[in-house]
């Protein structure tokens, strides 16, 4: 997934943040890459729209739905958990079929993301403020869908068909 085509942004309009499993963690103890890029936009570079994505197919997402062995990757296993939450809610839904799943623990990682950004200090400070906002979105390949945004405020995400 290419973010710039996504949102219609030129490059360098974006500040993106890629990891495996598109995790954020919550606000703890240990800072972080995420933690600390997160942190800096918001504070240094006055960014005012988070967008959080996930996508089909992801190959992060797609072991822990069907409960796949990590331990040949160890530090993606120990990254992954994460994820445990959505992990977690994902498993008390009923799937038509073991191809949805996936997909559902896609979507419930990026709603997971969103609860655990707003842990964040910085993006506590930065709600009080009505000009912030934050979406989310998954993408799926061959369409782009927006799922409802949760902070105050309008959505600014524009999305595109993308050909699969």
């Amino acid at each position: 997934m290419v973010p710039e085509l996504v949102t219609q942004s030129e490059p360098g309009n974006l500040f993106v943040i890629r990891n495996a499993g598109n995790i954020v963690p919550s606000f703890g103890p240990e800072p972080g890459g995420v933690y600390a890029t997160i942190e800096y936009v918001l504070a240094a570079l006055g960014v005012t729209d988070i967008v959080i994505c996930g996508h089909s197919d992801c190959g992060a997402m797609t072991p822990i739905a069907a409960c796949k062995c990590l331990d040949h990757m160890p530090a993606v296993k120990s990254w992954l958990r994460y994820a445990d939450s959505a992990k977690l809610v994902n498993e008390t839904h009923e799937h038509v079929s073991e191809c949805a799943r996936p997909d559902a623990l896609i979507r419930e990682n990026v709603v997971a993301r969103l609860n655990n950004l707003k842990t964040h200090p910085s993006v506590a400070r930065a709600l009080a403020q009505v000009s912030w906002i934050c979406t989310d979105g998954c993408m799926t390949l061959g369409q782009a869908a927006s799922m409802p945004s949760i902070a105050r405020g309008r959505s600014s995400w524009r999305c595109q068909s993308i050909p699969a």
